[in-house]
């Protein structure tokens, strides 16, 4: 799941510094599921406020992207356009279609949920008014300076472009992946690819799985405070 599709998991309601977290793993350089621990001062940042709810984001984000690479209907939807992909690999010089393909697909689903239900403006006002606040505490926190460091510089580019990722045409999209997770981009450039071809490649992953990816990521809202308070 990409940005605007986490960000959806969560209730309105919430904590500006926990939806600071739910996107920290797709801005973050070289995260993993499971976050090194190592980087971050854990124990004072449970005793923080805000740090914690920061990571109760960071957790719900891991916990989600367990769940929904598994599904049947992601799993499917990727082959398909997996396929697609190997059409064009070749000739274009690509590597990895699968991973393309996953994150195409999760750039696409951000656009349908956007159409379904347009929350960017009330996030985007929540992250940017708890920006200076979440630096500040991060910088306290966190070992790793260098990965931080990039952190934040992704995330003040999302702030300062007012950008939740809305990727309605593949070529905005590609650009925002290139401005914020090049190095998800392997060897893909899609600003090269025909856009028909993309464009016919993503009416027709909408029409087979669209509707069944947006139903399940717009419930999980539904065990977000059970989650939560399961961690302590």
């Amino acid at each position: 799941m990409n940005i605007y599709s986490h960000l959806v998991t969560l209730p309105e309601s919430c904590s500006p510094y926990t939806a600071h977290g739910v996107i920290a793993p797709d801005l973050w350089p070289k995260f993993t599921r499971v976050y090194n621990s190592s980087q971050l001062n854990v124990g004072n940042m449970q005793s923080d406020p805000i740090a914690k709810d920061w990571l109760v984001g960071v957790q719900w984000h891991i916990h989600l992207d367990q769940h929904f690479h598994h599904l049947d209907v992601f799993q499917r939807a990727c082959i398909s356009i997996t396929e697609d992909v190997q059409k064009y690999a070749k000739l274009l010089g690509w590597k990895r279609c699968h991973t393309i393909a996953h994150v195409w697909l999760e750039l696409m689903l951000d656009g349908w949920l956007l159409n379904q239900k347009d929350a960017s403006s009330h996030w985007g006002e929540a992250l940017s008014g708890s920006y200076n606040t979440l630096v500040d505490r991060l910088n306290s926190h966190v070992h790793d300076v260098d990965s931080l460091d990039v952190y934040l510089h992704r995330l003040s580019w999302c702030k300062e472009s007012q950008h939740l990722s809305r990727p309605n045409q593949v070529k905005e999209q590609m650009f925002i992946l290139d401005k914020i997770l090049p190095e998800r981009l392997f060897c893909a450039r899609f600003l090269d690819v025909d856009l028909d071809w993309a464009s016919a490649v993503e009416h027709r992953a909408k029409h087979d799985f669209g509707q069944d990816l947006c139903t399940w990521v717009a419930g999980c809202e539904k065990g977000f405070d059970s989650f939560s308070k399961g961690l302590g």
